[in-house]
């Protein structure tokens, strides 16, 4: 029972710090992302799956213009919010994730202030497990482009750039629960058996060890 609760805890542990390195790497593999976007026959396997911009989020009967890059192990969600609600504020054709939502106060059906413009980008893998927000009320101060220009994914490698530092509108990196611990489990899975391995050849080792003095000792020692 001892050994399976150390393989246990050894495995998780590993299994966190693999799911910290992968959202690391995920990040640094889109920090160089630029894509000519008037280049004829991209082709995907060069540059990843291209940026989609146009689609229709709808919130309480709040419009919103969206624009995504969605990679593996990377995922950018750019939302700017229509001014006019629907005259239905029950309405909902939610087309992001939960984790891209804007806050709570953008989701108001009449802003006290200006409309911000919000960008969302969560790394991990197999499944994104740490995100960061960053809400843009002027656009001189952020980086954030119009939405219709967020089409060549150089908005992703400059969330990239900023994610985990202090910069203007951003908020703190905040854990995606269920990715998180679903990358943490696969890690940790995957490291178990190799733990166990070394323990056993360990053990393996140690017992030939002691054999082998045993036997080298002299007849008659004590």
């Amino acid at each position: 029972m001892g050994d399976v609760l150390v393989i246990a805890l050894v495995s998780v542990i590993i299994g966190f710090g693999a799911t910290g390195v992968g959202a690391y790497l995920c990040l640094q593999s889109v920090i160089d992302r630029q894509i000519d976007v008037q280049k004829p026959d991209l082709a995907v396997d060069e540059v990843g799956p291209l940026p989609i911009v146009g689609t229709l989020h709808v919130r309480d009967g709040v419009y919103w213009l969206v624009a995504s890059d969605r990679l593996p192990g990377v995922w950018w969600v750019h939302i700017e919010r229509f001014r006019q609600p629907s005259t239905d504020l029950n309405l909902d054709l939610p087309s992001i994730p939960t984790w891209a939502e804007p806050p709570a106060s953008m989701r108001v059906a009449t802003l006290p202030g200006p409309a911000a413009v919000i960008g969302t980008l969560a790394v991990g893998w197999p499944w994104v497990a740490v995100a960061q927000q960053w809400v843009e009320v002027e656009r001189a101060e952020g980086f954030i482009p119009l939405i219709e220009n967020d089409d060549d994914g150089s908005t992703t490698a400059r969330a990239a750039q900023r994610f985990g530092t202090p910069t203007p509108g951003g908020g703190k990196p905040f854990l995606l629960w269920r990715g998180f611990l679903a990358d943490t489990a696969l890690f940790a899975a995957m490291a178990a058996p190799i733990i166990a391995l070394v323990r056993r050849y360990g053990r393996a080792a140690g017992r030939r060890s002691n054999a082998t003095a045993e036997l080298s000792r002299p007849a008659g020692a004590a």
